[in-house]
């Protein structure tokens, strides 16, 4: 099992390879951390491991059809810029389409789509309209999140104080509506042999009092990940999912120094969707690394 180590912006993303499903993992931690770390642990876990880098061949995304939703959020909006950057013609999705990034560069482009994610309806009718105006769907990355915060100043919700309606518009934009909107792209990537389909998840998947609807919801994006994970690999379509720790979103109404900047989330995801094809990446975890805020969240 060969490790491949890649280097980027602020982080250092490790990759095992493996023809099990278990030998197969990512690691993306701050490059601080790669000297004490990795080069003092892997050598133990791993014995043909050497620290020096070895490159990775990005696969180019020139001309490939990627839908973000999500897209005028914080990190949706970045992963838009990332992707325009990498010449992908992107179609952004969210209900304020104002909101979405203007950007091109030499081949990529993002063309705004208002698209509900509560409304499977406007899902079917968003989809068909992008597919005829620009053609099958390459890319799938879904943004999109409903939080409802305590208050002004205060992050937690406790669970109880959720209205009915709250608790299902969380889980319509959050669980229902990625679901069913990567159902039918999927169905075409099936058809096509080819695909990449990024979910994001959350390090509060397990549990996280105050957000208890949010990680519940996060916890059923992973299991969808790794499933369709399994289920698709023979058709060359991959499905993975990102777990970033706390961001500088609106998500948060609390900013600190310590949190992940979206810009570095988004490139780390739309790097993973450059690999090669014969890397196939199920998951990964990124946490500020800071010595105050250990759990990164």
């Amino acid at each position: 099992m060969a490790p491949v180590i890649q280097r980027q912006l602020n982080y250092a993303c490790i990759i095992f390879e493996g023809n099990a499903m278990s030998n197969i993992g990512f690691l993306a931690l701050p490059v601080a951390m790669l000297t004490d770390s990795i080069r003092s642990a892997t050598p133990m876990l791993i014995p043909e491991f050497q620290p020096a880098a070895m490159p990775i061949m990005e696969r180019t995304l020139d001309g490939q059809i990627a839908v973000v939703t999500g897209a005028a959020g914080g990190l949706g909006s970045a992963l838009v810029r990332s992707l325009v950057r990498r010449n992908a013609i992107v179609a952004g999705c969210d209900l304020n389409i104002e909101k979405i990034p203007n950007v091109s560069s030499d081949g990529g482009v993002v063309y705004p789509y208002r698209l509900d994610m509560r409304d499977l309806g406007d899902i079917e009718r968003g989809i068909e309209a992008i597919t005829t105006n620009h053609g099958n769907v390459d890319i799938l990355i879904h943004a999109a999140v409903r939080h409802f915060p305590s208050e002004v100043g205060k992050e937690a919700r406790p669970f109880i104080d959720h209205s009915p309606a709250q608790v299902l518009e969380t889980l319509a934009v959050a669980v229902t509506g990625p679901t069913l909107l990567t159902q039918l792209v999927c169905k075409k990537m099936v058809e096509r042999g080819t695909g990449r389909i990024v979910f994001t998840g959350s390090m509060h998947r397990n549990g996280t009092a105050g957000l208890v609807m949010y990680a519940a919801a996060k916890a059923y994006i992973n299991a969808l990940a790794r499933g369709l994970f399994l289920e698709l690999r023979e058709y060359d379509i991959i499905s993975s999912v990102a777990n970033p720790g706390g961001m500088n979103t609106g998500l948060h109404w609390h900013r600190h120094s310590w949190m992940l900047d979206p810009s570095i989330v988004a490139e780390t995801i739309v790097q993973q969707i450059a690999l090669p094809s014969n890397v196939a990446l199920l998951s990964f975890d990124m946490v500020p690394h800071d010595p105050a805020h250990p759990d990164g969240f």
